[in-house]
């Protein structure tokens, strides 16, 4: 899932950590990746938040 890579990669933290971050084990982070499995709900509102913030964070360099 392209949103997930590019969250991890724009914080530069690595997959473990993301899936610390949402609550989720590394095994189950990277089924979500690879789209066999659906992300649990509340850790796509975590998803959500972040992505919101790091798009913040893109907008203001480009705005730069």
């Amino acid at each position: 899932m392209e949103i997930i890579k590019s969250v991890w990669d724009a914080l530069g933290i690595s997959q473990k950590e993301l899936a610390r971050i949402l609550g989720i084990s590394l095994s189950i982070f990277k089924q979500v990746e690879t789209c066999r499995r659906d992300l649990p709900l509340d850790a796509w509102n975590v998803m959500f938040s972040i992505y919101s913030f790091v798009g913040t964070i893109d907008r203001q360099k480009k705005a730069d």
